[in-house]
């Protein structure tokens, strides 16, 4: 018989934190679930962590081991394409369920709340939140375009709702790209202001060092999400009346596209979605291609002191 719940859980070295995030769901009152841990190619201890909880007998906690890391999209994907639960609970590898609870309040909302596809619950860095609705509330994707809805949930997902839709695997980050496509196809989500998980940001992320070693690399991935981003969304935006949204997305996005010498790419974006016939003449100049080293130091310049900004600010925050 299948689980009610199918928890996804990409791990990428995190030998620190996994078993706490484990030994969470093993504790809880609910058991009517498994949980698929999905290895990114780690290099530390990781897997030897998790191998110790994987019991083939009761099967209720698996392991997915890839020895090359390739992404939070791609092993988020793994994850869905192995669950056999009636709902996908989605959570971080340094994250934990806040008691022991969790899984049967989800439970119990969602029995009592039928209807719904997609549930959304509070983690606890939004408990104070001051934009988020104090009582059970139901959200339109078109509140997610206006602004209305905004941030991190614990997603609680109806597989169904990733047929076709899996995560973009040529971006390792930027999973907002196929949130927005759940959103859309789900029309409506509903929200309950009850804490699931507690969650742990003080660790620098992987993909947070990559992005400083390599800003060439990371501004292409920005270039090539926004290029995708406005081909998907930008006519929602429009719907909505948010057309200065996808004006600042076009600015970054050309801006970017002239650095890296997308002029052809840059073009169709142009075409597309500058309507101001002024505008649209003054991008196109600045696409020419006697801009682009201007531009691409003027980035350059600013990576780097972004990036000694972040330096400073760490060790401040050691010495402190």
């Amino acid at each position: 018989m299948n689980p009610f719940f199918s928890i996804i859980t990409p791990v990428y070295n995190r030998e620190k934190a996994v078993q706490q995030c484990i030994g969470s769901v093993l504790t809880q009152s609910d058991t009517d679930y498994e949980m698929i841990l999905i290895n990114d190619g780690s290099r530390d201890d990781t897997v030897n962590k998790i191998r110790a909880f994987v019991n083939p007998g009761s099967g209720s906690i698996k392991l997915i081991d890839y020895p090359s890391n390739k992404g939070v999209n791609y092993a988020r994907n793994r994850g869905i394409e192995q669950a056999k639960g009636k709902f996908l609970v989605f959570l971080d590898s340094d994250d934990h369920l806040t008691s022991d609870l969790s899984l049967e309040l989800i439970k119990g909302h969602i029995v009592s709340n039928p209807g719904y596809r997609h549930y959304l619950f509070l983690v606890s860095d939004r408990e104070q939140d001051p934009a988020l609705p104090t009582t059970i509330f139901e959200y339109g994707y078109g509140d997610w375009i206006t602004g209305k809805a905004t941030g991190d949930y614990v997603h609680v997902v109806s597989p169904d709702c990733f047929e076709e839709m899996l995560f973009l695997e040529e971006f390792r980050i930027y999973e907002a790209l196929n949130w927005l496509r759940v959103l859309r196809k789900n029309e409506k989500q509903l929200y309950i202001p009850v804490t699931i998980t507690t969650r742990y940001r003080g660790g620098e992320d992987s993909v947070t060092r990559e992005t400083l070693l390599h800003q060439q690399i990371a501004q292409k991935n920005k270039f090539n999400f926004l290029e995708k981003y406005l081909q998907w969304y930008a006519a929602d935006y429009y719907r909505y009346g948010m057309t200065k949204k996808v004006d600042s997305f076009v600015k970054t996005a050309v801006v970017l596209g002239i650095a890296l010498g997308e002029n052809e790419k840059n073009k169709k974006i142009i075409d597309a979605h500058v309507r101001n016939p002024y505008e649209k003449f003054l991008f196109k100049r600045l696409n020419s291609r006697l801009l682009k080293g201007i531009t691409s130091r003027v980035i350059r310049m600013k990576s780097l002191r972004n990036q000694r900004k972040s330096i400073i600010n760490k060790q401040q925050t050691e010495v402190s």
